[in-house]
């Protein structure tokens, strides 16, 4: 499961980066996020091919990281807005690292547990890129953050972008949750596994994951709109905390009791 989870956190966070106006942030701030990114995605590589997943698998797990190693190597030391080329490679490795996060849930399941039935698949496949999403969002952002106190002169306009951002992912995650376990009752009502620790998940999940994490994200919003990036910076600390909890506990949910929440 760490492998998924630091599959996932590179994924979003290289999606999150790629998206970004190179005109409003610092290239500075760009390579750094690439560097996390790629020493992420040499890990997961290495303890892929030590646990013998697929080679489809292992091959888009290798092919994510020297992507993310072109897209690092393409962006320029000067600080200077980078190349368009730039942007293409940088989409271009968070699409392949996304797929190989995809993948490695398909080869995370519990035996036993039917999550890799076909509607399920796609429901957990769901859940992963949206906690991608959510992941690289909090961790771009509080990167961003530490980045106003040495580039002054950058605009707030992409702190801000990634604030909406990041309330429109809770929201639409909060959405699916619900719609999640509506859909997937027969599993509340008798969880395969252990019973306390599947509703510790849940609460965890529910309780930090989305709600915790959209009271902090609120947070964050009002002080980017204040203009106060080292308060919002702060806030995105804890956030960070209860985002990798709250993801962390569906991966568990998904993988031990076929709940992709």
């Amino acid at each position: 499961m760490g492998t998924l989870f630091l599959t996932q956190l590179a994924g979003g966070c290289l999606l999150m980066a790629a998206a970004c106006r190179r005109d409003q942030v610092a290239t500075s701030w760009l390579r750094l996020i690439s560097r996390i990114a790629f020493v992420m995605l040499v890990v997961v590589a290495v303890l892929a091919a030590t646990s013998g997943v697929a080679p489809l698998t292992l091959g888009c797990c290798i092919a994510a990281g020297l992507g993310t190693l072109f897209w690092m190597m393409s962006l320029p030391r000067a600080q200077v807005p980078p190349p368009r080329i730039e942007r293409v490679v940088g989409f271009a490795a968070s699409t392949v690292t996304l797929a190989a996060a995809v993948l490695l849930m398909r080869e995370t399941t519990t035996a036993g547990i039917p999550a890799v039935s076909a509607e399920r698949s796609v429901l957990a496949a769901v859940s992963v890129m949206l906690g991608a999403a959510i992941l690289g969002c909090v961790t771009d952002a509080m990167l961003l953050g530490h980045a106003y106190l040495t580039h002054t002169a950058m605009p707030i306009d992409p702190l801000r972008r990634l604030s909406r951002i990041l309330l429109a992912l809770l929201g639409a995650r909060l959405v699916w949750a619900v719609a999640i376990v509506l859909g997937f009752r027969a599993v509340l009502t008798a969880p395969p596994g252990n019973v306390m620790w599947f509703w510790l998940m849940l609460s965890v999940r529910i309780g930090a994951g989305l709600m915790g994490l959209a009271v902090l994200a609120w947070m964050v919003r009002d002080c980017v709109l204040r203009r106060s990036t080292q308060s919002a910076t702060g806030i995105l600390y804890i956030s960070m905390v209860f985002a990798f909890l709250g993801e962390l506990a569906a991966l568990d949910l998904v993988r031990s009791f076929g709940l992709p929440v």
